[in-house]
Order: structure tokens, then C-alpha cells, then sequence
């Protein structure tokens, strides 16, 4: 069966931030030919999470988190995959 990705990203401008090239590259190289991606903005509460307010500025932790689907349904965080498309990126 086919394996769906889902990237949640934090903002539209955090995401083009991300070397989507890459990022897909990465993808098909772990999953093979055939994968499906969905791609996701976080909810209010998971951006809270990501985000430090420190004296008035706010500092963006985590741009983009990846997760693998479960057949069941359920996700599976690929920190792996986070590091390998920051690392590996161009932007």
C-alpha cells in the first residue's frame, strides 16, 4: 500500500522557507515511486507549541513538523525526515 506523508507547516511564509525540492526528493527516496503528501497548516494550539515569546519577540521554533500516516489512521512524527530536509536544503 502506498504510504501517506503529511507536512504541517507553521505559516505560508515559514513554508517557503522549506526547500520543497528537497523535501520531496527525501520523501521519494523513503517511501519509493509511489507515495502521497498532504500538506497541512497547523492549528492554533500546535503553532503555540513551536512558537517562544521572549521580551516581545516572537521566535519560530519549528517551522514544519512531517509525519508518516498509520494504516489505522494515526501519525507517526518523523523527526528524521524534519532534520534531513533542513540539513540537506538549499534554502
Amino acid at each position: 500500500m502506498d504510504k501517506t506523508a503529511c507536512l504541517k507547516y507553521h505559516s505560508l511564509k515559514m513554508l517557503m522557507t522549506l526547500d520543497l525540492n528537497k523535501a520531496l526528493e527525501l520523501l521519494a527516496t523513503e517511501y519509493g515511486d509511489s507515495f502521497s503528501l498532504d500538506i497541512v497548516l497547523m492549528t492554533d494550539a500546535e503553532r503555540e507549541r513551536c512558537m517562544d515569546v521572549s521580551e516581545d519577540v516572537v521566535i519560530i521554533k519549528e517551522r514544519f513538523w512531517m509525519f508518516e500516516k498509520e494504516d489505522g489512521g494515526g501519525l507517526i512524527r518523523r523527526e528524521d525526515l524534519e532534520k534531513r530536509i533542513i540539513n540537506e536544503g538549499c534554502k
